[in-house]
């Protein structure tokens, strides 16, 4: 009985009398000549994990063989949020599980207020956050014409808000 050889980072699947074996992701380590017969050490090289986590969630396990060349995820996206990148991703799979870790930050968006086209008044707001809007405005001898639409939670973009001023006749 010929001895099971231990290859770190592979599985040992056993003797063969010759090369070709139908299998995936086998590698002959070792060949040896026993009398007549040459025989082929067939081994399976062991695969690992990458497990992409957002916000501390699993967010997708790519596995791969030891030492394949390593292809990083897709960031991904969501509305009203900046993804602030993979933490370090290897070039080629080691020989262990890795925990690739991103976060979403949500992103601040600005309603600007104008009235008879001049900047009157800026306000910040976080995506989805409940929007205040301002008081309706007075002048003497003019009327206020109000605001124009006003979004009740701020979208993920930059809004303009008008309103005029008339002359009272």
């Amino acid at each position: 009985t010929l001895p099971e050889l231990t290859v770190e980072d592979f599985v040992f699947l056993g003797w063969f009398d010759n090369a070709s074996f139908s299998g995936t992701a086998i590698t002959s380590i070792a060949a040896g000549s026993y009398g007549n017969l040459t025989l082929f050490a067939k081994f399976l090289v062991n695969t690992y994990d990458l497990q992409y986590y957002v916000d501390g969630v699993l967010h997708q396990t790519v596995t791969y063989a030891y030492q394949a060349e390593v292809t990083p995820l897709t960031e991904p996206s969501q509305t009203g949020y900046t993804f602030s990148g993979w933490s370090s991703i290897p070039s080629t799979m080691p020989a262990q599980n890795i925990r690739i870790d991103g976060t979403f930050t949500i992103n601040t968006y600005v309603i600007e207020y104008y009235v008879d086209d001049v900047l009157h008044e800026t306000m910040s707001y976080e995506y989805n956050a409940a929007v205040t809007s301002l008081p309706e405005l007075s002048q003497t001898g003019y009327a206020f014409s109000g605001w124009s639409s006003i979004p009740s939670n701020m979208p993920a973009q930059d809004v303009r808000v008008d309103g005029t001023f008339t002359l009272i006749a």
